[in-house]
């Protein structure tokens, strides 16, 4: 698997555990247990972080992408000017 498919997986699996997360800490709170439901709605902060995480990673691994297929251009370029 590419770092970009597995970056594009971590996004998904930590949006799914937010959204999850979220309704978890909703439902505890509905039955009056506020120690879980708080631990659930931290957690559901955490798979933000994850989230936003990923998408940094994401979003560096393309901008290095792009860069070395420019670079690569350029030398090919340099190599058929010359020839």
């Amino acid at each position: 698997m590419k770092k970009n498919q597995t970056f594009l997986l971590l996004i998904a699996s930590f949006t799914l555990m937010f959204i999850g997360l979220v309704a978890l800490g909703g439902y505890f709170w509905t039955q009056s247990q506020k120690g879980i439901s708080l631990v659930c709605f931290l957690l559901s902060f955490a798979a933000v972080i994850g989230q936003m995480a990923s998408l940094a990673l994401f979003l560096r691994e393309r901008s290095f992408q792009a860069a070395r297929l420019s670079q690569y251009q350029i030398q090919t370029q340099k190599t058929e000017s010359k020839s």
